[in-house]
């Protein structure tokens, strides 16, 4: 019997390593099925992602960004107090695309002509080809008004002045500023 015991447990291992097995193999075939099934979703994710951050601002969101920012600006002015900002522009966004000049020269004999051929330079990104972006051009600031608490006060508003022509690059006669609204001080 002990033969035939042994032979058993050899039987019954042998029968268990093979359920190890077919459990390998299955993880395995599973494993491998993941991996192709994550190769084909991410170009779609980094797709929406690079329209995303290809997408250009809008002129409000632009406007509202430099609003923003020159309120904070105003606000550290001594005697400025509360701040509204708004601006004004001309135009869009443009964006400028690099491109690649060639120049190729013919001469026949007594005449010659030269041939230029511009053409844009394309990147390839996770497979899609997308032009390169040289530089990106902001709509020109053409107006600014700015309310505030000090608006009445004709330091304060020199400061403004001065604040607004700099930090955006307008002149004095494109700013307005004015003092805020008494019933608003008394209700904020």
């Amino acid at each position: 019997m002990s033969i035939s015991q042994s032979l058993s447990e050899r039987i019954r291992s042998a029968l268990g390593k093979i359920k190890n097995i077919r459990l390998i193999v299955f993880l395995g075939i599973a494993g491998m099925i993941i991996i192709l099934l994550s190769e084909l979703i991410p170009p779609a994710v980094k797709k929406t992602k690079n329209t995303q951050t290809a997408q250009s601002f809008s002129q409000n969101d632009y406007c509202g960004r430099l609003e923003k920012e020159i309120q904070l600006l105003l606000g550290k002015i001594n005697g400025v107090g509360r701040v509204n900002v708004m601006l004004t522009v001309e135009g869009t966004e443009e964006t400028v695309y690099a491109q690649q000049n060639k120049s190729s020269k013919s001469e026949n004999g007594e005449s010659s002509s030269q041939q230029d051929e511009n053409s844009y330079i394309f990147i390839q990104e996770s497979g899609d080809k997308e032009a390169l972006v040289e530089k990106v051009i902001n709509p020109a600031i053409t107006g600014v008004v700015v309310v505030c608490d000090g608006g009445d006060n004709a330091k304060v508003r020199e400061s403004i002045y001065n604040a607004v022509s700099v930090s955006l690059n307008v002149p004095a006669n494109k700013i307005f500023v004015a003092e805020l609204e008494k019933a608003n001080k008394k209700q904020s």
